[in-house]
């Protein structure tokens, strides 16, 4: 029968280092959503919603248009503050458009626009419409003119006397939404889109720019835009009760834990938290000195991943290398033949977010950035970059062109990353990844670094494991590479998780372990692995059969792999997945 020898006892400090000089602290500051969405509960009994009717925003309040069992129009109205629902019936007819406007709510029925009051809906006056159509369409006042969008035409008319005063072509298909930004913008919504919208002037109904709000499209039919700069999603069909803003380019959801920097402009939303327990088992084939083992622990509060209430085994000691990675050193008491030991030398909490950093303004050019001489080892070449070979330096120059800037190269560079077609199994160097036009994670990011490095700009290879939120267990292993910016610090360039061509964003939520100046940690033997026994007792291997799990308990509402895409992923899992 076998022995088991386990160790059970915690600190929850430890003797460590200072963390590395070049990692930049950023002042996350909360934001929180406007208003309580667990109070905005819309019951069956409330009416029959369509799908394509859209909902009326006013300050602190919603209206929907509904049918009671009877099929007789009504009007519901819900305090966003209080969550108090009242319901007024509408004998006027069917609504085939409606608006709010200096105070007030609009509601055009078959040839007539009506004024009501919107806190006692009592009707104010009302004004004869020509309009003899009986489809929905969208009404909005602008510059004190209706405007009625229909098909391909923009028709408006006076609000004083319901006269119609013109009737444009709109130049854009399959609109199935409009909602108003500001007098000089509209956003247009349209389900055959997904959940993309295409923001217009609404003067000239000339393109502007196109936004994606992550959510589903189906729900987007209940959009809306707040005084407070927020998209509103209140669609009671899906009970998708959301509020979303732009910051740094992108669009993120304020309910979801949104944390933001001002400068620099940055965003991390959607965390996830999980309690990680490492458990480690040895069993002796032969007696056994005592020996040392070596784990790597997550790194502590970065950009995109904070660490809590971590506990350490009394026989373990935490150290930290030269590039700010940490060490836990676990003394494993010597084992006769047969013997197993059993531990957990670590646990903690991990809260991990999406991270978004915002470029666009960063205007330094690249021959103007400054280097500390504690980053130049990032700059430097090495064996499987090769950066002044004449295939990168083709490849670089031909990729970059006249870029200048640092934004400017960085998104070349992660577009180009991006564009190489993932391929798993080898750890080819730099030159040979773009000769043969295909590489896994790691030679996706040799080919970064080469670039950035043969230029200056430092770098380094990100260690990390995949998120699978579904299991239990933690066991992908990932690489991606960040790239140092004054004020930023550290920020992600990850090819193969969404949004994969947007330099210092990454929807992946990564658990980051180390960053490396080259590939591998001395501390750890073997290479591309969490733990293994010291390098002074590697000659024990033989000895010993050495399992390491890491336990993730907690949240975990979805599976990453599946819905983001990501491209390293493999399609069956193996107990010691290993993705290069």
């Amino acid at each position: 029968m076998k022995a088991l020898i386990c160790l059970g006892l915690f600190l929850l400090l430890s003797n460590q280092n200072s963390a590395d000089p070049a990692d930049i602290s950023l002042d996350w500051k909360p934001v929180s959503p406007s208003y309580l969405w667990n109070k905005i509960a819309f019951k069956e009994e409330y009416g029959k919603v369509s799908l394509f009717d859209s909902v009326v925003y006013s300050p602190g309040k919603l209206f929907y248009q509904a049918q009671n069992e009877n099929n007789e129009n009504q009007i519901i109205r819900i305090d966003l503050i209080s969550g108090e629902k009242k319901i007024f019936p509408f004998p006027e007819g069917k609504i085939i458009g409606w608006s709010f406007h200096n105070r007030g709510l609009l509601i055009l029925t078959k040839k007539k626009l009506s004024f009501y009051d919107p806190e006692s809906m009592v009707k104010i006056r009302e004004v004869p419409s020509s309009i003899q159509s009986n489809n929905f369409r969208d009404i909005l006042v602008l510059s004190d003119v209706l405007h009625s969008f229909q098909n391909k035409k923009v028709f408006t008319y006076d609000l004083q006397t319901g006269n119609k005063l013109d009737e444009k072509d709109f130049p854009h298909d399959a609109v199935q939404r409009v909602v108003r930004i500001d007098e000089n913008t509209l956003a247009l919504y349209s389900s055959y889109w997904g959940n993309k919208l295409k923001l217009i002037n609404s003067k000239t109904y000339a393109f502007i720019k196109e936004i994606t709000i992550p959510t589903n499209h189906r729900s987007l039919f209940k959009l809306v835009y707040t005084e407070k700069e927020r998209f509103l999603v209140l669609d009671p069909l899906t009970q998708n009760f959301s509020e979303w803003m732009e910051f740094g380019g992108v669009i993120v959801g304020v309910s979801d834990g949104l944390e933001i920097v001002t400068s620099p402009a940055a965003a991390r939303f959607s965390p996830i938290e999980n309690f990680i327990e490492y458990k480690l088992e040895i069993t002796a084939k032969e007696d056994i000195p005592e020996t040392v083992i070596h784990f790597l622990l997550p790194r502590e509060n970065t950009y995109s991943q904070e660490v809590s209430e971590e506990r350490y085994s009394k026989a373990s000691e935490v150290s930290r290398d030269a590039f700010g990675n940490r060490i836990l050193a676990l003394s494993v008491p010597a084992l006769k033949k047969g013997q197993v030991f059993s531990h957990s030398p670590y646990e903690a909490k991990l809260k991990r977010f999406k991270i978004s950093f915002a470029l666009d303004n960063l205007e330094l050019e690249v021959k103007d950035l400054e280097v500390p001489d504690s980053l130049l080892q990032y700059t430097r070449d090495y064996s499987l970059l090769k950066f002044t070979d004449e295939i990168v330096i083709g490849k670089r120059n031909q990729i970059l062109g006249d870029s200048t800037k640092l934004k400017d190269v960085l998104k070349n560079t992660i577009v180009y990353v991006s564009s190489i077609p993932y391929k798993a199994g080898a750890f080819s160097s730099a030159p040979i990844v773009i000769e043969k036009n295909n590489g896994g994670c790691t030679e996706h990011s040799y080919v970064t670094m080469a670039f950035l490095r043969s230029i200056g700009i430092p770098s380094r290879l990100v260690w990390n494991y995949l998120p699978t939120e579904s299991s239990d267990r933690i066991f992908l292993n990932h690489k991606f590479v960040e790239a140092w910016l004054p004020k930023y610090g550290w920020i992600p360039l990850e090819p193969l998780a969404p949004p994969f061509q947007k330099p210092g964003s990454t929807s992946a939520r990564h658990v980051i372990f180390a960053g490396l100046e080259k590939v591998s940690l001395k501390e750890i033997a073997g290479g591309d692995r969490l733990f293994n026994l010291s390098p002074a007792d590697l000659p024990q291997a033989k000895k010993m059969l050495l399992r390491f799990d890491i336990i993730k308990s907690g949240v975990g509402e979805i599976l990453e792999k599946d819905m983001l895409k990501i491209k390293s992923v493999p399609k069956i899992n193996g107990t010691e997945t290993v993705i290069p």
